[in-house]
């Protein structure tokens, strides 16, 4: 990272910052949630499911900007965590238990 500008390294930090502070609240968020009936059992628990997604959707996507931002080199020093993966597919590639009923809904 050493080739990176002070703006460029000043642009990650503030994505990490804010990767950071979505993950904090999902976290607080979701504590209660035991299994998917805690989402899918009612309207409240439904939109804490999309409030999740969104925010599930937000990370990864601020990950993509981040290996933008340090032009592919901040990612690979941590080859053991699985980069695709947590950045994300496309939602309708998704899949996680109650995903058909949640999308019938």
């Amino acid at each position: 990272m050493e080739s990176l500008s002070s703006e460029s390294k000043s642009i990650a930090l503030d994505i990490l910052e804010d990767i950071l502070s979505a993950i904090e609240r999902l976290e607080e968020r979701t504590k209660d949630i035991h299994s998917i009936d805690d989402f899918t059992g009612s309207s409240s628990g439904m939109v804490l499911l999309d409030a999740t997604c969104m925010l599930l959707i937000a990370i990864g996507e601020s990950l993509k900007n981040l290996d933008k931002t340090t032009d592919g080199l901040l990612l690979p020093t941590y080859p053991s965590i699985p980069w695709k993966n947590v950045k994300g597919p496309a939602f309708g590639d998704m899949t996680f238990p109650g995903r058909d009923e949640y999308l019938k809904k």
